[in-house]
């Protein structure tokens, strides 16, 4: 006897089961609207630890100039600082400058790249970079997670910018805590300019959202 479309929708829909191109997290709220929350598979993401911001070969925009002046004068407004909503946070990025960093190019709005990951992987076409919010989702099921899909005891860079300071959110698996972290690999923590030597180095998992 075979499922029903409704029924098998709900089978395949269990935290930690691969569900529409990933592994099914959970549901997530951004304002009025409920999402599930699905995690790209570590086989299909980036498997070593990358700079956070712009080209490893050249010196680009700090964290800190996505704080920007709409017009002259005006009070500083912080892009990007969405905790909930991850999509909107890679629309101000991309918006704002196009060489904004390297990821979220990759996670969001582009079917390529050199991580590995593009908005194509498995046939979907709208990953991104998470919020912080949305990683906090998926911390508190990753013990659902198939052993080979574990985050490993790295730092994971969130889409979700401090707003000053040149500092991002990032996830700590082992600890489960998403704090704010300088991230600006040209500012060492001696305060020394160093070219070429990435300071500060993250992990990154895509995610896509299905509306409820």
């Amino acid at each position: 006897m075979s499922l029903g479309v409704g029924k098998l929708i709900i089978a395949q829909a269990r935290i930690g089961n691969y569900y529409h191109g990933g592994l099914y997290m959970g549901i997530h709220t951004s304002g009025s609207d409920r999402y599930r929350i699905i995690l790209a598979r570590n086989a299909d993401t980036a498997t070593t630890t990358q700079q956070i911001w712009g080209n490893p070969s050249q010196q680009s925009h700090p964290s800190s100039y996505y704080t920007t002046n709409t017009t002259v004068g005006s009070p500083a407004v912080a892009q990007a600082t969405s905790t909930h909503d991850g999509w909107a946070n890679c629309t101000d990025y991309m918006n704002i400058d196009s060489l904004y960093h390297d990821i979220s190019e990759v996670y969001y709005g582009s079917c390529s790249g050199v991580y590995g990951v593009g908005a194509c992987q498995n046939g979907y076409s709208d990953w991104y970079w998470p919020s912080s919010g949305e990683m906090a989702l998926i911390h508190s099921n990753a013990d659902e997670l198939p052993a080979q899909e574990y985050f490993s005891s790295d730092l994971y860079a969130t889409s979700t910018h401090y707003g000053a300071q040149d500092k991002q959110y990032i996830y700590n698996p082992d600890t489960g805590s998403i704090t704010a972290q300088v991230v600006n690999k040209y500012y060492p923590p001696n305060g020394d300019y160093v070219d070429g030597e990435p300071y500060f180095e993250f992990k990154y998992r895509s995610i896509r959202r299905e509306l409820i």
